[in-house]
C-alpha cells in the first residue's frame, strides 16, 4: 500500500475535526435563537445520553481496530479477516447497546419526556458500527472520509434554516445533528470493497479480539465519561438553562481541543505501523515533532480562550449566554490537558500494547470528575461541572504521562518546551491589553491577528525548532512559487 504524506493526512484531518467541531458551534449558533436556551438544553441532554449507548455499541472498536488493521493494511486479504472479524463483533455489541436503550427508555422515568429526542439521536447508534470509520484511518484514506463529512455537513447546513424556524422545531434540529453525523456511514459500508474483500469467507476468529477489545472499551468508557458526564449531570442536578450555559461553553473549548489531538490521533495508524516494523528512530522523530506541535497550538488557544471567553460567547451564542463566561474561563485549561493525555495514549501507551496503563489513568479521571460533580453541581450549577472537569481532565493527563514515561524516556520530548510558557504568557498580557484599548468590531479581531502574529514572532526569535521548520517550508514554497514552480 503507498504510504500517504504525513502533512497531507494531517491537513485533511485537522479540516475533518474542525469541521466536526465547528459545524456544531455554527448550528448551534444558529438555533440558539431560534430555539431558545431550554431547547438547546433538550436537545443537549438527549444527545449526551445517547453518546454512553453509543460508546457502549462502539466497545472501543474505533482505536483497537485502527490499530490492528494498520499493521495489516499491505496484505489485503488479511485486511480482510480482521475487518471482518472485527466488524462481526461490533454488530453484535451494537445490537445489546439498543436493547439496553430501550430498556432504559422504559424504566427510567427521567428520560420519559425526552422520549422522542432520544430515538431520533438513536438512530447514530446503529449507524457508527456501519461506518467502519477505523478501517479508513488505518489505511490513512483521509481524502475521502474528509470529502464526505464536508458534503454531508453542507447538506445538513442547508437543511437548517429550512426546517428549524421556531421554538418547537427542536425535534428536526436533533435530526438534523444525527444526519450530518452519521448520514454517511451507509455509503462508507459498501465504499469499503475498495480496501478489502467484503465477500471474505476464511475461517473468523472474533474470540481473539474480545479481550483487547473490552480493554479499549473500558477505556473509552472511562475517558469518555469525563467529556460527557458533567452535561448530563447539570441536566439531572440542576436545570435546562444550566445546560444550555454549559453547553455554550464546552462547546467552545471543544472545537479547540479537536483541532489540537487530531494529530496524534492521525499518527496512530502510522505509528503502529512502525512499531511493527521496528523503525525506532522514525518512530522517536515522529513523536518529538507531533508533542512540539501540539504545545505549540494548544497553549495560544487555551490563552484566547480565556482571555476572550465574552467575546467568543457572544460571537458564537448570543449575549444572552454570557452568563458562560466564567464557565469557558475555568474549561479553557482543558485544551491543555487533554491533547497532553492524548498525545501519551495514542503515541506511546497504545502502539505499545499497554492500554491497561491507560485505563488506570482515565478511570482516575472518571472517579474524580463523578465525585465532585456530585459535591459541585447541586451547589454551583454549571461552574461545578466545569471545576470537576478540568481537575478530572488535569489527572488523567498528569498520571497518563506518568505511565509513558515507565515506557520510554520522555525528558527529551520537553527539551524547548518553556519557548511556549513564556511566548504564551507575552501573548496574554497583548490579548488583555488590546481588548481593554479597542471596542465594536475591532475587540474581535485586532487581539487575535496582533496575538498571533507576536507569537510567531517570538518563537522565531527565541530559534524553536519546529518554527524554524515551519518557516523553512514556507520560503521554500515561496520560492518556488516565484520561479514558477522551479526548483
Amino acid at each position: 500500500m503507498k504510504v500517504k504524506s504525513v502533512k497531507e493526512n494531517y491537513l485533511l484531518g485537522l479540516i475533518r475535526s474542525a469541521s466536526g467541531l465547528l459545524f456544531p458551534v455554527v448550528t448551534f449558533a444558529y438555533a440558539s435563537r431560534v430555539l431558545s436556551v431550554s431547547g438547546i438544553g433538550k436537545v443537549d441532554f438527549a444527545k449526551s445520553v445517547i453518546a454512553y449507548f453509543t460508546y457502549f455499541a462502539t466497545l472501543g472498536v474505533s482505536t483497537y481496530g485502527i490499530r490492528e488493521a494498520a499493521k495489516v493494511r499491505d496484505n489485503k486479504r488479511e485486511l480482510s479477516k480482521v475487518v471482518k472479524e472485527i466488524f462481526m463483533v461490533n454488530i453484535i455489541s451494537t445490537a445489546a447497546a439498543y436493547l439496553l436503550f430501550f430498556i432504559s427508555l422504559a424504566v427510567i422515568p427521567g428520560f420519559g419526556r425526552y422520549r422522542g429526542l432520544l430515538l431520533i439521536c438513536s438512530i447514530s447508534i446503529g449507524f457508527t458500527a456501519l461506518g467502519l470509520d477505523w478501517l479508513y484511518s488505518a489505511v490513512e484514506e483521509y481524502r475521502y472520509i474528509t470529502a464526505r463529512t464536508l458534503l454531508f455537513q453542507v447538506l445538513s447546513l442547508l437543511a437548517l434554516p429550512v426546517l428549524v424556524k421556531g421554538t418547537k422545531d427542536f425535534y428536526n434540529y436533533a435530526f438534523i445533528m444525527t444526519f450530518s453525523t452519521v448520514g454517511s456511514n451507509l455509503f462508507n459500508f459498501f465504499h469499503a470493497r475498495h480496501y478489502i474483500d467484503l465477500k471474505y469467507t476464511g475461517k473468523l476468529n472474533l474470540k481473539r479480539h474480545v479481550r483487547p477489545i473490552l480493554l479499549f472499551f473500558s477505556n473509552s468508557i472511562a475517558g469518555n465519561i469525563y467529556q460527557t458526564l458533567d452535561t448530563s449531570m447539570v441536566g439531572l442536578l440542576s436545570t435546562e438553562h444550566a445546560v444550555g450555559l454549559y453547553s455554550a461553553s464546552v462547546k467552545m473549548n471543544r472545537i479547540c481541543v479537536g483541532m489540537v489531538t487530531a494529530l496524534p490521533t492521525i499518527l496512530l495508524p502510522r505509528i503502529s505501523y512502525y512499531v511493527e516494523l521496528g523503525a525506532k528512530e522514525r518512530y522517536e522523530n515522529l513523536m518529538k515533532q507531533s508533542f512540539h506541535c501540539i504545545l505549540m497550538v494548544s497553549f495560544p488557544l487555551a490563552v484566547y480562550l480565556f482571555a476572550m471567553s465574552d467575546e467568543i460567547l457572544v460571537l458564537f451564542s448570543g449575549s444572552g449566554f454570557l452568563a458562560a463566561s466564567s464557565c469557558t474561563k475555568v474549561l479553557a485549561s482543558i485544551v491543555l490537558f487533554i491533547p497532553v493525555s492524548s498525545f501519551a495514549a495514542n503515541q506511546i501507551l497504545i502502539p505499545f500494547g499497554k492500554e491497561r496503563q491507560q485505563f488506570i489513568s482515565t478511570l482516575a479521571g472518571a472517579a474524580s470528575d463523578l465525585v465532585l460533580n456530585l459535591c459541585l453541581i447541586p451547589r454551583f450549577s454549571h461552574m461545578g461541572a466545569a471545576v470537576g472537569t478540568a481537575v478530572a481532565v488535569f489527572l488523567v493527563a498528569a498520571i497518563t504521562m506518568a505511565m509513558a514515561s515507565k515506557c520510554i524516556d520522555i525528558r527529551f520530548l520537553f527539551s524547548g518546551a518553556w519557548h511556549y510558557v513564556v511566548a504564551s504568557l507575552i501573548l496574554l498580557f497583548i490579548v488583555s491589553s488590546l481588548r481593554g484599548l479597542l471596542s465594536g468590531v475591532a475587540s474581535y479581531i485586532l487581539p487575535v491577528l496582533a496575538g498571533a502574529f507576536a507569537y510567531i514572532v517570538l518563537l522565531a526569535a527565541m530559534h524553536d525548532a519546529l518554527v524554524s521548520e515551519i518557516l523553512k517550508i514556507i520560503r521554500a514554497y515561496l520560492t518556488k512559487a516565484v520561479n514558477g514552480g522551479k526548483g
